[in-house]
């Protein structure tokens, strides 16, 4: 299980690629050497090549290759994208496939791959070769084969052939997903969906908006026929030709296309929903207003068997409750949970030390809303608190007040005087217990107390070192990742000059260091002591608070 670099910004593939400092040249090398269990990332650049996987991982010991377009672990390079293309310095495509990913347990992470006539990523199977963060492009194929999480495959035929994806963005010339299963992801093309299962899912049409598909809780806009053929539950067909063709309908609504049916589908008939009205500043505006409409039928006709996940489409909490859906801002359920003893995992909202989340939640004009948010907190001074704010509302503020193991349900109501989109607030205030670090070093007056920046177990990772680098070399703070080492100023006898007062003195003033810890006297010391070299120590004690949300409810 062995760690590799490559950095095109400084590598040799003559390097053993086993640190930062010694990385290889290319992917291809790296796809030449690792076995099961290795890993390997690859800096910010360009890479003009096509990899060809050679080794095949095993189930828990996968091969993964991963863009580290931050340089956190690549350090020493440039930040920037990761592109592995096909095209040559003119940038026009040339033949074959991009990435040749046909070997079993190969993940790809936080890549652009482009630049071949056939295909992005070539998998052909499903089972066992992932792509996680892949943005992957081809004149056939974005994606042949694999099972694929928040990436973006544009295919000139196929974005998606044959896959299993989860909150994807397929854009094809024929079809953005053919064959396969769905999650949570949107499509566009001829036919957005073809011969596949889909969950949660949006289509955005040319021809076929889902063709010969099993859909649960899609929405089609557009396109000449909304859903073609197969089975659907739970749909809604907005703005096409012709709502639903064929098929197997389980209460479906229709708004706005020209013909609610063609080829008299068996099953409930088709209900018309109001028009909604909603500003097309952008998509996820256009989702936040229809899902009420798409999920009613979970408040009427209970339980949802399929495998909806824990997040809807625009990666909000989802929750089961037995008798319907949560989804985002908006609650349809026959079951009231009980709070007592609620989840707390997934797809509850824990935000760790301070920080919130944002909801955007549609209003009426002159119409009262009230938004009802289930909270709980750990470890915590200031509690958890939500916020309502709108253009022509009064601000409304609901804190908690109860003691850490109780949910309390927090309430605001308003009522704007145009419809507008409001936005709420869940606020975790409280930045949890913060690590620190007292040196203890022999001559008086040398010591410091280091203090986190931020609070909770962050901070418990950061370590100081005191480095005596040899005769003649000036105070200079270094810092990789979370380590901060000091090297110590020296006379030419190697002897330290440095006091805590000139230590103190360079960490406020360096930026790296400066924003992860602040730095004080130590009692009873003035800083004027020549300090000792101190071997790297890690601050300790941070706690962790912890906020939890759960089960928004807007009425």
């Amino acid at each position: 299980m062995t760690i590799y670099y490559v950095s095109n910004q400084r590598g040799s593939d003559l390097n053993d690629g086993l640190s930062p400092s010694s990385p290889w040249l290319t992917v291809t090398k790296a796809v030449q050497t690792l076995v099961a269990g290795d890993t390997c990332y690859i800096g910010s650049g360009i890479y003009r090549e096509k990899p060809v996987n050679v080794n095949t991982g095993t189930d828990g010991n996968i091969i993964s290759f991963i863009g580290d377009f931050d340089s956190q672990f690549v350090v020493g390079d440039k930040p920037g994208i990761v592109r592995v293309t096909g095209c040559g310095e003119d940038d026009l495509p040339t033949t074959g496939t991009t990435w040749t990913q046909q070997k079993d347990y190969v993940h790809l992470e936080n890549l652009i791959v482009d630049g071949c006539k056939l295909n992005g990523v070539l998998c052909t199977t499903i089972e066992n070769r992932t792509n996680k963060n892949v943005v992957a492009i081809g004149g056939n194929y974005g994606f042949g084969g694999g099972t694929n999480e928040k990436c973006l495959g544009i295919g000139g035929y196929y974005g998606f052939n044959y896959c299993i994806t989860n909150g994807c963005l397929g854009i094809g010339g024929n079809a953005a997903f053919y064959s396969g299963t769905n999650k949570n992801s949107i499509g566009i093309g001829y036919y957005c969906f073809y011969s596949s299962t889909n969950v949660n899912c949006l289509g955005i049409g040319g021809n076929n908006t889902f063709n010969s598909c099993t859909n649960t809780n899609c929405l089609a806009i557009g396109g000449n026929y909304s859903f073609n053929n197969g089975t659907s539950v739970n749909c809604l067909a907005f703005g096409g030709n012709y709502g639903y063709t064929g098929g197997t309908l389980t209460n479906c609504k229709v708004s706005m296309c020209r013909f609610y049916s063609s080829g008299v589908p068996s099953g409930d008939p088709i209900t018309e929903v109001p028009v909604i009205l909603f500003s097309l500043a952008s998509m996820q505006k256009l989702l936040e207003a229809f899902e009420p409409w798409m999920f009613e039928g979970a408040k009427q006709w209970g339980d949802i068997t399929a495998d909806v996940g824990t997040e809807d489409i625009l990666g909000r909490a989802r929750r089961m409750l037995g008798g319907g859906l949560d989804i985002g801002p908006y609650a349809f359920s026959n079951v009231q949970p009980d709070f007592t003893n609620y989840q707390t995992e997934s797809p509850a909202i824990t935000i760790n030390t301070a920080g919130m989340k944002i909801f955007e939640v549609p209003a009426k004009a002159n119409i009262p809303i009230t938004v009802t948010v289930q909270s709980k907190w750990l470890n915590s001074t200031l509690l958890p608190q939500i916020i309502l704010k709108g253009d022509t509302i009064t601000t409304q503020t609901a804190n908690n007040t109860t003691t850490s193991d109780t949910w309390q349900a927090l309430t605001v109501t308003a009522t704007p005087t145009k419809d507008e989109i409001l936005k709420l607030y869940l606020i975790a205030q409280d930045n949890g217990t913060l690590s620190t670090l007292t040196t203890v070093l022999a001559p008086s007056n040398s010591n410091l107390v280091y203090t986190a920046k931020s609070g909770g177990t962050f901070g418990d990772d950061i370590s100081i070192a005191y480095v005596n680098a040899g005769a003649s070399k000036p105070l200079a703070i270094t810092l990789l990742n979370k380590a901060v080492s000091v090297q110590l100023a020296t006379d030419a006898s190697s002897i330290i000059t440095s006091t805590a007062n000139d230590i103190k003195t360079a960490i406020e003033a360096n930026k790296g260091s400066s924003t992860l810890v602040s730095v004080a006297l130590a009692s009873e010391n003035d800083g004027t002591g020549i300090v000792t070299t101190l071997s790297a120590t890690n601050l300790s004690g941070g706690v962790d608070s912890i906020s939890y949300f759960s089960d928004i409810t807007v009425s």
